[in-house]
């Protein structure tokens, strides 16, 4: 009888391929910045391991990704990706700006050091047994969170984690000014989401609400992040704005 749903149901709707969380991937890595224009991915085989797909699938799945800009072939040497595609339009952040906003209150809900996971590892490019600080602060407005904010540095001995040492204006600098580096370059990855778990909470948010996600890595000179955060944006300051000079 669930074989029967089963059937009935994919042949009413349409069913997303096998190889599209591989597509989903390789995007998602080449916005993010963990893969750059250049760059060479992964052989097929591994693809094919990584993923669990048949070598046709994966070769079905680098076809939608040329076909769309993200990757190139080189004949006997593998994919590589492309020059990211961009359209005439200049999308200004600050997060600076963005919070200084007078809110009626802004709490720090937690200053913790911590055992980072594998996404925050990758995204530090740190090893999983180093310590990482964890910061999180709720931005209120009329008696309701609008901004839930998370930053992630690595520790360095001899941080003070204390509240008056990481206002948000200065924590980044403080921890560029550890690592004696140079002026940091900021990387976006700007996404939709929805509500769940701590953020849920958080919001006082209904299943299945909309959340604005802004992740910003802040990097040094020498390629290495410096910090990684990431904000959700819930309710009316869910928007983005941009501007085109053509």
């Amino acid at each position: 009888m669930i074989q029967q749903i089963k059937s009935n149901y994919n042949k009413k709707f349409k069913i997303c391929p096998e190889y599209q969380k591989m597509i989903d991937t390789v995007k998602d890595k080449i916005m993010s910045g963990e893969l750059n224009p250049g760059d060479l991915l992964r052989s097929e085989s591994f693809l094919s391991a990584e993923f669990n797909l048949s070598q046709p699938n994966v070769t079905r799945g680098l076809a939608v990704l040329k076909n769309e800009g993200y990757i190139f072939s080189i004949a006997g040497k593998g994919n590589y990706v492309g020059k990211k595609n961009s359209d005439p339009y200049e999308l200004y952040f600050d997060e600076l700006i963005t919070l200084e906003k007078k809110y009626d209150e802004i709490k720090i809900t937690e200053v913790n050091l911590i055992r980072p996971n594998n996404e925050i590892c990758a995204h530090l490019k740190i090893h999983c047994s180093k310590l990482v600080v964890r910061i999180k602060r709720v931005y209120m407005d009329e008696k309701s969170a609008k901004i839930f904010e998370i930053i992630y540095a690595p520790y360095y001995r001899g941080m003070p984690i204390v509240e008056r040492e990481i206002n948000y204006s200065e924590f980044p600098e403080k921890v560029a000014a550890k690592k004696n580096t140079n002026p940091m370059t900021k990387k976006l990855h700007i996404k939709a989401g929805v509500v769940n778990g701590e953020v849920r909470r958080i919001f006082n948010a209904n299943a299945g609400d909309a959340v604005l996600i802004v992740e910003q890595k802040k990097i040094d000179d020498r390629n290495h992040p410096i910090t990684w955060s990431r904000l959700y944006f819930y309710g009316e300051v869910n928007k983005l704005s941009a501007v085109a000079s053509l």
